[in-house]
């Protein structure tokens, strides 16, 4: 909408200087080198060049009507005894021309085109019906410039908009891509903290029952178990804080440890005999073979 009122305001401003030059050039007098003399009455010459010059101020929101306006009066015959042949006048017609073009597409564009195209034949009918094809040969060379640089316009800024919208398309993309990831991430932070969680607790609290079966026999042994259990829950709060570090935006993240597999039992086996717990490990066959 902002747009809009821009080119509009812009349209406006154009409107009103062609309209002045013209009537400055009919009541005053026109540039004797660019045009002709006016003759004719100058009130209704005064009223003939603001049907040229002010659907301009709206050929952009209206292209058919002001189209109609103006080649309807570009195509009229006039007497012998009038003459507005004005420079300006003719400029601001072929910018009419050009305007619709930039702001009709399919079949608007199509009446558009016919419009141009019957008005420049009534003009030319006097011309036509004694055989001079070339009188006003200059004046369908700019029409049809007109013509084709306004559709070359229109679709270079349809083959922008076109663009515009694939980058904003390939940016919300990217966004639920990246939103998608984060989740995915958080859900494998969820497991490890889950598995963390889960192995040190079981440890310790296994720990606390090998010291809680010590106290009851042997009281010096159990000072073994709760240091186990006290290192393991320092192992523990360690490696939640690394893996909670990543869910932080600020700072570099500390480096994980790796998953335990099969591979590491033997360092399990020896936080269980640091726990004073009776634990034997037969392995039978090679280890190569399991997930490091």
């Amino acid at each position: 909408m902002a747009r809009f009122w821009r080119l509009y305001k812009i349209d406006v401003t154009v409107a009103a200087v062609f309209t002045a030059i013209t009537q400055y050039e009919i009541w005053v007098g026109p540039s004797p080198i660019l045009n002709e003399p006016v003759v004719g009455s100058h009130p209704l010459l005064s009223l003939a060049a603001l049907g040229f010059t002010l659907p301009l101020a709206f050929t952009r929101a209206l292209p058919i009507p002001a189209l109609v306006i103006v080649m309807a009066q570009w195509g009229l015959p006039h007497p012998p005894d009038v003459s507005l042949n004005l420079l300006a006048l003719f400029l601001a017609v072929v910018l009419v021309v050009y305007l619709a073009a930039t702001s009709t597409s399919g079949r608007p564009a199509i009446a558009a085109a016919v419009i141009v195209v019957l008005g420049q034949v009534g003009a030319d009918f006097p011309e036509l019906r004694r055989g001079d094809l070339s009188a006003h040969f200059g004046e369908w060379v700019f029409f049809s410039l007109a013509w084709v640089l306004g559709k070359t316009v229109r679709l270079s800024k349809m083959r922008g908009d076109r663009l515009a919208l694939r980058a904003i398309e390939l940016e919300r993309r990217r966004d639920s891509d990246v939103q998608e990831a984060l989740v995915d991430e958080r859900a494998r932070i969820a497991r490890e903290l889950h598995d963390v969680v889960a192995h040190s607790v079981s440890l310790m609290v296994l720990q606390a029952g090998a010291a809680r079966q010590a106290l009851d026999w042997q009281p010096g042994r159990a000072r073994q178990p709760l240091l186990a259990i006290e290192a393991t829950g320092r192992e523990a709060m360690g490696e939640l804080r690394r893996m909670l570090s990543v869910l932080r935006d600020s700072g570099e993240v500390d480096e994980l440890a790796p998953q335990p597999s099969l591979r590491h039992l033997d360092v399990l086996l020896g936080q269980m005999q640091a726990a004073g717990m009776p634990v034997r490990l037969a392995v039978d066959g090679s280890v190569d073979d399991l997930p490091k």
